[in-house]
């Protein structure tokens, strides 16, 4: 039931959102991934240089245009039926970690939360980033239940497909010790769950290492996935950022117009050609440098991130998700903006009442709170807006109905 009411939902929010002009025209963000899809089913195929961003959902877009013969409808009726397992693979992971209420509910809810419906339906990362984080949170409570070699080297594989779309995602390499030593460690002891920690991380840079090497090969230079993090870091964190918007004073607002300039302005300062890793990292401490020079705006940037963190209202970051409710009445039903920013403005509160609730059982929950901890601390590195919090909104729903 749960699953057909996701792909129902789903099916009909298509239909209803096709007539938007930039369901076929697509701009900003989906633009950009639509022409890297192209060049990839061209016969030169992509361009001999290093990833700028994360190169998983570029690739899948790819084979969607191969499957569908470059069709915007069933490439993203394909990302929705894909979307409609989400649903279902939640009330899997609440009913182990849970309980049936609160897997039911979250089933329900997750099968007609409107966001997540809307991301599905676009050309962008967070179609498919939700539900490979889910896909990683069930792996690793596998794990937990059953610590055998095989599982840890699929968490690891998730972990770096993960990472492969969205970078960020391998934070939590790091916080996954804490659970290690916490909740793994008591049960097998610090042989076992160290070697079973280091399978994760080793099994996840197999995945990842064909990317650095090609990224090595083709463009003579040392890009980990790809090499957009330093701007992206400026961006979030100059002394004029509002610690959401995707623009810098003096840089081009537009996608093309900024990457060029952000390139461009580096190799001026430096007085000479940059590879991308170079671009990189001097975005990078350009951007430490404000941070030192300035560094209580720095702490009020990040003050104000964690508010919009929980903020209900959806920061745009491509096109505003509010404006779907003009096409789809299941959009305008399930997602408005008047007296309270429904639904991320009761979730979000709702989630929090739900985290301290579980406290006094920590360890049964440990591994959410590390997913969602060290997310969010990547958003607060950089900047906050409604798909870069998307992918924990899954985590947020279970502890809003517990």
């Amino acid at each position: 039931m749960i699953f057909l009411l996701g792909l129902t939902v789903r099916t009909a929010y298509l239909n209803h959102v096709s007539s938007i002009p930039t369901f076929e025209l697509p701009i900003m963000d989906e633009k950009y991934h639509v022409h890297l899809a192209e060049q990839i089913n061209s016969p030169e195929g992509f361009p001999d240089e290093p990833f700028y961003r994360a190169p998983l959902y570029p690739y899948f877009l790819a084979f969607l245009f191969r499957v569908t013969d470059d069709s915007f409808y069933w490439s993203r009726f394909i990302q929705l039926v894909l979307g409609s397992f989400l649903p279902l693979l939640i009330y899997v992971i609440a009913l182990g970690v849970f309980d049936r209420k609160v897997a039911v509910w979250s089933g329900f809810i997750t099968a007609i939360y409107p966001t997540i419906m809307f991301f599905e339906a676009t050309l962008l990362i967070e179609s498919i980033m939700v539900l490979l984080t889910a896909l990683l949170i069930w792996q690793l409570y596998r794990c937990q239940e059953n610590p055998n070699i095989r599982n840890f080297i699929i968490a690891g594989v998730l972990l770096g497909t993960a990472g492969l779309a969205r970078p960020n995602i391998l934070m939590l390499g790091p916080f996954l010790f804490i659970w290690i030593a916490l909740v793994l460690k008591p049960k097998i002891g610090w042989r076992k769950s160290i070697l079973r920690y280091a399978l994760i991380g080793l099994t996840s840079l197999v995945v990842i290492l064909p990317v650095t090497i090609r990224n090595s090969v083709v463009g003579k230079d040392s890009v980990f996935i790809a090499w957009q993090g330093g701007f992206n870091f400026y961006i979030g964190n100059n002394r004029a950022a509002s610690g959401w918007s995707a623009t810098v004073p003096g840089i081009d607002m537009s996608w093309e117009g900024g990457y060029k300039q952000s390139i461009a302005l580096a190799e001026t300062i430096a007085g000479r050609d940059l590879k991308p890793s170079e671009v990189s990292d001097f975005w990078y401490e350009q951007t430490w440098k404000e941070i030192k020079t300035f560094p209580s705006n720095f702490a009020e940037l990040v003050f104000k991130k964690v508010r919009l963190l929980i903020n209900g209202f959806e920061i745009p970051n491509n096109q505003s998700t509010y404006f779907v409710r003009e096409y789809s009445w299941i959009a305008s039903v399930l997602l408005f903006e008047k007296i309270i920013f429904f639904p991320y403005g009761l979730l979000a509160p709702l989630a929090l009442i739900g985290i301290g609730l579980s406290l006094k059982d920590w360890r049964k929950y440990l591994l959410l709170y590390l997913v969602l901890g060290s997310y969010a601390l990547t958003l607060l590195l950089f900047f906050v807006c409604d798909r870069f919090r998307h992918p924990f909104i899954p985590i947020l729903i279970m502890f809003s109905v517990l």
